[in-house]
């Protein structure tokens, strides 16, 4: 039970930074990307550059080893989608928003939870080819 509890904690505060990060009330572009990059390097232990260059489908498989999986999915999941929806150029946007979908498909198929904000995402982001 602590552990959930423990696990618990961890994605409120990680989706809470996400938020936070993303609501546009930062400084600069430098501080922002500064602060996105010490995200992705404390939570999931690899750079933004890292998780922007691998294939949607190879994800899961960077957390195989991890006792998380499927939280650590579902947080990467929620920063693509919020990367997709700030990106600026055409190619980025399409990069995030196929990552995110695919994850949220993921956790859908994988997941023993039920969340109609991944099935909502999912149909949002079907339209990127």
């Amino acid at each position: 039970m602590l552990s959930r509890d423990y696990i618990l904690r961890i994605l409120q505060t990680f989706f809470d930074l996400t938020a936070r990060l993303f609501d546009g009330k930062r400084k600069t572009e430098e501080e922002f990307e500064l602060e996105l990059n010490q995200l992705y390097n404390a939570y999931f232990q690899k750079s933004r550059a890292f998780f922007m260059d691998t294939l949607p489908e190879e994800i899961p498989a960077v957390f195989e080893e991890d006792a998380f999986l499927l939280e650590k999915n579902s947080m990467l999941a929620e920063i693509c989608y919020q990367e997709y929806h700030h990106a600026s150029d055409e190619e980025s946007k399409r990069n995030w928003g196929l990552k995110a979908k695919f994850l949220y498909d993921y956790l859908n198929n994988h997941s023993t939870d039920y969340s109609l904000v991944y099935i909502a995402r999912s149909k949002e982001l079907e339209a990127i080819n």
